[in-house]
């Protein structure tokens, strides 16, 4: 799944090291960086195998076409496979990652970043789409003195349980399933994330027995359900893009992208938010019942607006960069 670069971009590919793996990361810029430095944008993508392409078991993100387009207009843009997926190796404790050490592979794109000639240390954002999104939080947090700007691409603005309780009672209704059979999965889902939360130690007879199945990835779920994402949007020191699709089904154009607003807001952060009334998560064009089926559909393509909105938004946050193309480009590759 290499998508070949444009004729005004370069491409180049890199493996850097993070403590037990080395992470194979892509990297397009214009061809005139090398005259200047330019900004540059680190694109995390969301949960799953996802490489450096933006695939992920027959389904392309579409944040490998989204970083392209913005490299077109003068940034330095960057995505890396995650463990497990493309030319990385899942590690020798894949099983036992926590959420932090995705945000410590980020910080190690951040790393890279600074030592390139090619990019001004001075002008580096991040996009995060999904769970993604929360790593580019908490990666802002920790390195704010170089994080300049956030985006955050069909992100929660509530509590991951929150989210997938939303994603339960789609999937019952799509299904047709019986009301009771959806609110014993939303029971279920609960006692989980109890389980996760409040008992120590995962043993037969500690907790259901179907559950000491996640007990691996246990400490990497913790984590993860205790983030607020409302919470790390209102200790940011840069400014914060949201961009949301209507349609999305993953997570609520309502209510998550609404919350983020109103922490940036509260903060006194700066802010803008985009919504895309027929988009789905992965900013696409939504099918008519809205089924992720549709993700599987190869000759999909990001919106070009949301991808226009997104460069509008890192110009600004990140200054002045030199539209190299021309007004007229059609971000399509």
């Amino acid at each position: 799944h290499l998508r070949q670069p444009l004729a005004s971009l370069r491409a180049r590919e890199f493996d850097i090291p993070v403590g037990e793996i080395t992470l194979r990361a892509l990297i397009t810029y214009p061809k005139n960086a090398e005259q200047k430095p330019c900004p540059a944008v680190i694109f995390l993508p969301g949960s799953g195998d996802v490489n450096r392409f933006g695939y992920t078991k027959g389904i392309d993100t579409g944040i490998r076409e989204i970083a392209d387009a913005v490299s077109t207009k003068g940034f330095l843009t960057i995505t890396a496979d995650k463990p497990g997926s493309g030319d990385t190796a899942a590690g020798p404790n894949f099983l036992e990652r926590t959420f932090e050490n995705t945000v410590e592979e980020a910080a190690a794109l951040v790393d890279f970043l600074l030592a390139q000639p090619t990019v001004d240390p001075t002008r580096i954002a991040v996009a995060g789409h999904s769970l993604g999104g929360l790593v580019a939080l908490r990666l802002a947090l920790i390195r704010t003195e170089h994080i300049r700007a956030v985006a955050l691409l069909s992100t929660p603005g509530r509590t991951i349980d929150h989210v997938f309780e939303d994603q339960i009672l789609w999937r019952g209704r799509l299904l047709k399933l019986p009301d009771s059979i959806i609110q014993d999965q939303i029971d279920e889902l609960h006692s989980f994330i109890d389980a996760i939360r409040n008992v120590e130690e995962w043993n037969p007879g500690t907790i259901p027995d179907y559950f000491l199945a996640s007990s691996r990835v246990r400490q990497w779920l913790k984590q993860l359900v205790t983030l607020d994402p409302a919470e790390l949007v209102g200790r940011l020191c840069c400014p914060l893009g949201i961009f949301q699709g209507e349609r999305d089904v993953q997570v609520s154009a309502k209510r998550d992208s609404t919350i983020l607003e109103q922490a940036a807001r509260s903060a006194g952060i700066p802010a803008e938010i985009h919504v895309y009334s027929n988009l789905d998560h992965l900013f696409k064009l939504a099918t008519s019942d809205n089924s992720i089926n549709s993700y599987f559909d190869p000759s999909r393509r990001v919106d070009v607006q949301m991808i226009g909105d997104l460069i509008t938004f890192f110009t600004t946050s990140l200054k002045e960069t030199k539209d190299i193309l021309g007004s007229d480009f059609e971000y399509r590759i």
